[in-house]
């Protein structure tokens, strides 16, 4: 394999946020990054984890406004008469 197709294996890693993998792929391949060494060491200390506590916070975002939007839907088609029936026999019963 290139030096240059290890480092952008070490690349994947830190942008899939898996810091351990990336820094232990780093070690193993040191030798065989050559010049890519000193980018992907450098990298690797520079690597900013708050971009991903950002990404995950806006897909919880995200995901919690189309849970919202989806409830939101559904209220429209529901009719609340027939529940209220339902529960009224429950009681009743």
């Amino acid at each position: 394999m290139t030096p240059e197709n290890l480092f952008n294996q070490f690349q994947e890693l830190l942008n899939a946020g898996q810091l351990e993998d990336a820094q232990q792929f780093l070690q193993e391949h040191a030798a065989e990054l050559g010049d890519y060494l000193g980018n992907a060491t450098e990298m690797l200390n520079n690597f900013d984890v708050s971009g991903l506590t950002d990404q995950v916070q806006n897909f919880s975002e995200d995901a919690a406004s189309k849970v919202t939007d989806s409830l939101e839907g559904l209220k429209d088609n529901v009719d609340p008469s027939s529940w209220l029936e339902k529960i009224m026999t429950i009681f009743k019963g």
